[in-house]
Protein backbone atom coordinates (compact mmCIF):
# COMPACT_ATOMS: atom_id res chain seq x y z
CA UNK A 1 0.00 0.00 0.00
CA UNK A 2 3.03 2.16 0.76
CA UNK A 3 4.78 1.72 -2.13
CA UNK A 4 1.43 2.40 -4.22
CA UNK A 5 0.87 5.67 -2.48
CA UNK A 6 4.27 7.07 -3.00
CA UNK A 7 3.65 5.88 -6.88
CA UNK A 8 0.24 8.39 -6.90
CA UNK A 9 2.58 11.20 -5.14
CA UNK A 10 5.52 11.08 -7.67
CA UNK A 11 2.90 11.14 -10.59
CA UNK A 12 1.10 14.17 -9.07
CA UNK A 13 4.02 16.14 -8.50
CA UNK A 14 5.39 15.60 -11.96
CA UNK A 15 2.02 17.61 -13.24
CA UNK A 16 3.71 19.96 -10.86
CA UNK A 17 -0.05 20.82 -9.61
CA UNK A 18 -0.37 22.36 -6.06
CA UNK A 19 -2.54 18.87 -3.79
CA UNK A 20 -2.08 17.12 -1.03
CA UNK A 21 -4.66 14.46 -0.06
CA UNK A 22 -8.72 15.33 0.58
CA UNK A 23 -10.88 15.61 3.33
CA UNK A 24 -12.23 11.91 2.94
CA UNK A 25 -8.54 10.94 3.30
CA UNK A 26 -8.48 13.04 6.36
CA UNK A 27 -11.57 11.55 7.57
CA UNK A 28 -9.89 7.75 7.13
CA UNK A 29 -6.94 8.84 8.41
CA UNK A 30 -8.11 10.65 11.75
CA UNK A 31 -10.78 7.46 12.09
CA UNK A 32 -14.07 9.25 10.98
CA UNK A 33 -14.85 7.32 8.09
CA UNK A 34 -13.53 3.56 7.18
CA UNK A 35 -13.93 4.34 3.05
CA UNK A 36 -10.26 4.02 1.03
CA UNK A 37 -8.04 6.97 0.57
CA UNK A 38 -10.42 8.10 -2.58
CA UNK A 39 -9.63 11.89 -2.61
CA UNK A 40 -7.32 14.47 -3.37
CA UNK A 41 -7.67 18.02 -2.88
CA UNK A 42 -6.26 20.44 -6.09
CA UNK A 43 -5.88 23.74 -6.33
CA UNK A 44 -8.71 25.01 -8.83
CA UNK A 45 -6.60 26.22 -11.07
CA UNK A 46 -4.33 23.21 -11.41
CA UNK A 47 -6.97 20.67 -12.02
CA UNK A 48 -6.53 21.32 -16.10
CA UNK A 49 -3.21 19.91 -15.38
CA UNK A 50 -3.99 16.62 -14.04
CA UNK A 51 -5.24 13.40 -16.14
CA UNK A 52 -8.29 12.37 -14.61
CA UNK A 53 -8.16 9.14 -15.78
CA UNK A 54 -4.68 8.97 -14.65
CA UNK A 55 -6.25 9.16 -11.34
CA UNK A 56 -9.32 7.05 -11.51
CA UNK A 57 -6.86 4.16 -12.36
CA UNK A 58 -4.78 4.74 -9.10
CA UNK A 59 -8.27 4.58 -7.39
CA UNK A 60 -8.89 8.13 -6.76
CA UNK A 61 -12.89 8.73 -7.58
CA UNK A 62 -13.23 12.31 -5.97
CA UNK A 63 -11.13 15.91 -6.04
CA UNK A 64 -11.72 18.56 -3.53
CA UNK A 65 -11.44 22.01 -5.05
CA UNK A 66 -9.78 24.51 -3.02
CA UNK A 67 -9.70 28.32 -3.23
CA UNK A 68 -6.76 29.49 -2.05
CA UNK A 69 -3.27 28.67 -3.42
CA UNK A 70 -0.76 27.89 -1.21
CA UNK A 71 -3.09 25.76 0.63
CA UNK A 72 -0.42 22.47 0.45
CA UNK A 73 1.71 24.70 3.03
CA UNK A 74 -0.64 24.20 5.13
CA UNK A 75 -1.50 20.69 4.99
CA UNK A 76 -1.46 18.54 8.39
CA UNK A 77 0.23 15.20 8.54
CA UNK A 78 -2.16 12.54 9.81
CA UNK A 79 0.20 9.28 10.24
CA UNK A 80 2.62 10.65 7.83
CA UNK A 81 -0.17 11.64 5.15
CA UNK A 82 -0.45 14.89 3.93
CA UNK A 83 -4.02 16.24 4.45
CA UNK A 84 -6.68 19.44 3.70
CA UNK A 85 -6.01 21.43 6.60
CA UNK A 86 -9.22 21.99 8.21
CA UNK A 87 -9.15 26.20 7.81
CA UNK A 88 -8.38 25.31 3.87
CA UNK A 89 -11.80 22.54 3.86
CA UNK A 90 -13.88 25.20 5.33
CA UNK A 91 -12.68 27.81 2.89
CA UNK A 92 -13.34 25.89 -0.25
CA UNK A 93 -16.49 24.61 0.67
CA UNK A 94 -18.68 26.53 -1.83
CA UNK A 95 -16.45 25.20 -4.19
CA UNK A 96 -17.37 21.99 -3.60
CA UNK A 97 -21.61 21.69 -2.67
CA UNK A 98 -22.63 18.15 -1.83
CA UNK A 99 -19.02 16.67 -0.89
CA UNK A 100 -19.80 14.00 1.10
CA UNK A 101 -19.01 13.80 5.09
CA UNK A 102 -17.86 17.21 5.07
CA UNK A 103 -20.06 18.41 8.26
CA UNK A 104 -18.24 15.52 10.23
CA UNK A 105 -14.95 16.22 8.89
CA UNK A 106 -15.32 19.76 10.45
CA UNK A 107 -16.97 18.42 14.15
CA UNK A 108 -13.79 16.53 14.55
CA UNK A 109 -11.02 18.28 12.81
CA UNK A 110 -12.39 21.65 15.07
CA UNK A 111 -11.39 19.86 17.93
CA UNK A 112 -7.99 19.37 16.73
CA UNK A 113 -7.28 22.48 14.60
CA UNK A 114 -5.45 23.81 17.71
CA UNK A 115 -2.76 20.87 17.63
CA UNK A 116 -2.89 20.40 14.26
CA UNK A 117 -3.28 23.63 11.96
CA UNK A 118 0.23 24.73 11.19
CA UNK A 119 -1.50 28.53 10.24
CA UNK A 120 -2.61 28.74 14.23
Amino acid sequence: MRHGILLLYEMLNRTGAEWTLGPLALAHALDISYEPLTDIAIYHEDIARIDINELIRWGITRIFRTAEPGFSNRAIHVRGLPCISPRDIMASIHLNPGYPLMMRILEKTSSLKETLDPAR
